[in-house]
């Protein structure tokens, strides 16, 4: 029996995407555990040396073009059933003429599958907001404690108070701040660099490891 372990489905930027996307192959290119957050759950599986890998891009939505007419397919309907085709042509018709007004969509599908040692293999534990304290399903050692910021979130954050601005200072290097909405500056890159892309990655290397890092305190050595 198959178990849904963890779906998660929203509309988001190609950045935002990117940025899941990117994290998950930081994790496939460890090769130890992949570790995912939802809305209500954190899974971890183990990952294997190779996995079963497919891509698959479709476009859905695009009228195959059939050449019979829904007048000819009423006149035939109409031949062999009577008056009783005319009420089913007009709801074909009208279920057509809907479908006339989407527009076509691109799918991306990614799959990769790889075999598990059994159920007890997979940690799910509950994040759901709860009274009780939750135990997790096949707890293992295998997640490090202390290293909580590797868990990809695969839900999207909470809107942000703060956004990042991207800029090019007048010696010709890039740089970024974050700005609250109040307008105070509460970040900066510290440094210029050389391209707009070394900037950007910056910028990813503190969306991604801010949520882990720790406090230290007294000066620096």
């Amino acid at each position: 029996m198959d178990e849904d372990l963890l779906t998660v489905t929203d509309e988001r930027s190609l950045t935002a995407a990117a940025e899941t996307l990117r994290a998950i192959a930081d994790q496939l290119e460890r090769g130890n555990q992949l570790r995912l957050e939802g809305t209500d759950r954190r899974v971890a599986v183990p990952l294997p040396d190779s996995v079963a890998f497919e891509v698959g891009l479709e476009l859905e939505g695009v009228d195959e073009g059939e050449n019979e007419s829904v007048s000819e397919r009423e006149g035939e309907r109409e031949d062999e059933h009577g008056g009783e085709a005319v009420n089913e042509a007009a709801s074909e018709s009208e279920n057509e003429s809907e479908d006339e007004g989407k527009q076509p969509e691109v799918e991306l599908e990614i799959e990769l599958e790889w075999p598990v040692a059994g159920a007890d293999a997979v940690e799910v534990v509950s994040t759901a907001e709860s009274s009780e304290e939750v135990e997790p399903a096949g707890e293992t050692d295998r997640v490090d404690p202390d290293r909580p910021h590797e868990v990809v979130a695969i839900a999207p954050p909470p809107e942000s108070l703060a956004k990042f601005r991207l800029f090019e200072d007048r010696a010709g290097e890039w740089r970024w701040h974050l700005r609250h909405q109040n307008g105070n500056i509460i970040a900066d890159s510290g440094e210029g660099y050389t391209t707009k892309q070394s900037a950007r990655n910056g910028i990813r290397s503190v969306v991604r490891n801010a949520p882990g890092a720790s406090v230290l305190e007294g000066r620096p050595e």
